[in-house]
């Protein structure tokens, strides 16, 4: 893979100039490299991503579903020439070996590190990282590792040593290293990570994630069901003026659960929740006793604290 980890030239100035709508974290990652003549065929029928349409370079947000069409894990599949790399936030090479009989593939864990840079001006700072030939949904190499596009992150995948040298650059140039920071811009965009496990994608609002027309796939039934319904009889909500976890009520009635929740200025505790279809943004439900409000996603303005 090329070396590009030493463009950083202007990294301060983009930051000043960007109003400081960036930041960085270190996060937690799985990295799984598949090879094999089946590899393809093989992740296509593990996973909600139309893999045979797929091109190299693609970069594609993918769920791993169980037979009742619920999350079992949330990925990015990586598409190359002749191989595959998943990264997943939990360890997806015990599902796959329970599958593999006769296909011819290969599983490789890769012990490298992964740092997001997140915010509205993400790719205006990725410009003086020497980042010119990314877009969102793509990969490119990257030193010894890879580079991610989103539309507002863009996500590092290498070795420890690549990785911790970019976080001391990103820190030298007042980009905040803060995993706190990252979750409740995460939360604030509606973009869930914990405690969706167990239930279907359309209600933690990941349904863009399945592909309809793919064939079939772990869990290909009940999305066919689902689709063919028009919709789930819940949705992923933002919740404002949290102060734990627990079970959401409306009128006596339970209305639905909280994923996962932190606190952090200029909101306050907030949210993710799984919430019935007929409650509305602007909505006070109980939440163990506390009155919380239900909102829409994402919330404003962009960025903690600001």
């Amino acid at each position: 893979m090329g070396d590009q980890s030493n463009r950083h030239t202007g990294l301060e100035g983009e930051h000043q100039r960007s109003g400081k709508q960036v930041g960085a974290a270190l996060v937690r990652s799985h990295l799984l490299l598949v090879e094999g003549p089946d590899a393809r065929e093989f992740l296509h029928n593990q996973s909600t991503a139309h893999l045979r349409s797929a091109q190299s370079g693609d970069a594609l947000p993918t769920l791993f579903l169980n037979a009742r069409g619920q999350i079992e894990a949330v990925g990015t599949i990586l598409v190359g020439q002749d191989r595959f790399w998943v990264a997943s936030e939990g360890d997806l090479e015990a599902r796959f070996r329970r599958y593999i009989i006769f296909d011819q593939v290969h599983l490789t864990p890769l012990s490298w590190q992964s740092l997001v840079l997140y915010g509205s001006q993400t790719w205006l700072q990725a410009r003086s990282l020497g980042v010119e030939h990314l877009a969102p949904g793509r990969w490119i190499p990257w030193g010894e590792g890879v580079l991610v596009g989103e539309p507002k992150r863009l996500l590092w995948l290498a070795p420890s040593q690549q990785i911790e040298e970019l976080a001391r650059q990103f820190e030298a140039s007042g980009v905040r290293l803060s995993e706190a920071q990252y979750t409740a811009w995460r939360i604030a965009q509606g973009l869930p990570a914990q405690g969706i496990q167990g239930y279907l994608p359309q209600e933690v609002g990941l349904g863009a994630w399945v592909s309809s027309n793919k064939g079939c796939y772990i869990g290909q039934e009940i999305m066919a069901r689902l689709e063919a319904r028009g919709q789930s009889h819940h949705q992923l909500m933002g919740v404002l003026g949290v102060q734990g976890p627990g079970t959401l009520t409306y009128q006596g009635k339970k209305a639905g659960e909280l994923l996962e929740w932190t606190v952090s200025p200029p909101w306050g505790g907030i949210g993710l929740a799984r919430v019935r279809r007929d409650i509305s943004p602007g909505t006070w439900v109980e939440l163990e006793g506390t009155s919380v409000q239900i909102v829409a996603l994402p919330l404003e303005p962009d960025f903690p604290g600001s």
